[in-house]
């Protein structure tokens, strides 16, 4: 107790930022050059983290590697804000198809994490109601549902881009794919309203977090889409993602 006590002081009076390590030792046995080496291998590996701390770290790293896009690995996009991904061929003939088709179809593309490419994942023909089970269960990705309708006056046929993000994916895909949505919508755009002729997209995107939860009801509440018995919109059940909750107030 008498030496531990001390033991500050001691290197106050002798200098403190003169010694550059502090060992602490029980026997000999512990004061030999092998122990020392062991003793800084300790000291530099890194520190025990929480969950939540190296969560943090992952998503740190995973903003880095989003912002700093450039060369041939990735583009800046004039189209619309966000990360600009480069479109490999297969995908952008798929979205231009899904374009001049004119059945219900269903494209989806998901995005390679070393290239940061657009790549096509799938495409088929669908019904609306199989529209939740055709999208990947636990990664990120962007899809473009052409959807028949009659909503109006008239049955039509749009097109709608969708980014489905479950909650159980991978901190990184999900800082990608969050920065790359909203120019991957607006590339998509251009590319179905440069076609001959034009084939129309809706305007607004539509996000889930859930993608089993898409359906033809939930299109009409994300979409604003009007009852056309009442000219009132569909009740808005559904919703993308969901802000967290704030702390609550204190009493």
């Amino acid at each position: 107790m008498l030496y531990a006590s001390t033991r500050l002081t001691l290197l106050k009076s002798l200098g403190s930022t003169v010694f550059t390590d502090s060992i602490f030792a029980t026997s000999k046995e512990d004061l030999t050059a092998d122990a020392y080496q062991s003793h800084l291998r300790h000291v530099a590996a890194p520190h025990p983290l929480s969950i939540r701390e190296q969560e943090m770290i992952e998503l740190r790293a995973a903003e880095r590697e989003t912002a700093s896009y450039d060369g041939s690995r990735g583009r800046t996009s004039y189209i619309g804000t966000g990360v600009g991904l480069n479109w490999s061929e297969e995908a952008e003939q798929a979205v231009k198809e899904l374009g001049q088709g004119s059945g219900s179809s269903i494209v989806i593309i998901t995005v390679d994490p070393q290239s940061e490419t657009l790549i096509l994942h799938s495409t088929e023909d669908i019904p609306i109601a199989s529209l939740g089970s055709s999208l990947l269960a636990s990664e990120p990705c962007y899809a473009l549902f052409s959807w028949l309708h009659s909503l109006g006056p008239e049955a039509k046929r749009e097109i709608i881009f969708i980014y489905s993000c479950p909650p159980n994916s991978p901190i990184k895909n999900r800082m990608i794919y969050s920065s790359g949505s909203t120019s991957t919508f607006q590339t998509a755009k251009t590319i179905l309203t440069s076609l001959s002729p034009p084939a129309p997209m809706i305007s607004r995107k539509v996000e889930t977090s859930d993608p089993a939860e898409l359906d033809e009801e939930y299109l009409k509440a994300e979409l604003g889409c009007m009852d056309k018995s009442g000219g009132v919109p569909l009740s808005a059940t559904h919703r993308g993602f969901a802000r967290p909750k704030g702390p609550p107030r204190r009493r």
